[in-house]
């Protein structure tokens, strides 16, 4: 199951880091890639009763698996990875290269 979730919880990082290569040029997607994930994060972690939906702790412990918001921040991974996905797939098939 721990395989599970990090497959699901990395599919974010992936397209993430995708989609940031398509807009951006040269080294500048894996800076923006790190600071984004940091600020996420932090604002994640600093707001009362949305620490729970913080990725990090879901992909390192099965625990989370217990309870329902687990499955709520899972569902909501998934639906923005397959959001940046597409999006990074329009911006290819468009793009002017």
């Amino acid at each position: 199951m721990r395989s599970v979730l990090v497959v699901v919880g990395g599919m974010v990082f992936f397209s993430l880091s995708f989609l940031q290569a398509t807009i951006l040029r040269h080294e500048w997607p894996t800076l923006v890639g790190c600071v984004c994930l940091v600020l996420v994060n932090w604002g994640v972690r600093s707001i009362p009763g949305f620490d729970r939906l913080a990725l990090f702790p879901i992909l390192s412990k099965e625990s989370y698996l217990n309870g329902d918001w687990a499955w709520i921040a899972l569902g909501l991974s998934v639906t923005l990875s397959a959001a940046m996905a597409y999006l990074s797939l329009l911006i290819v098939e468009n793009g002017d290269y």
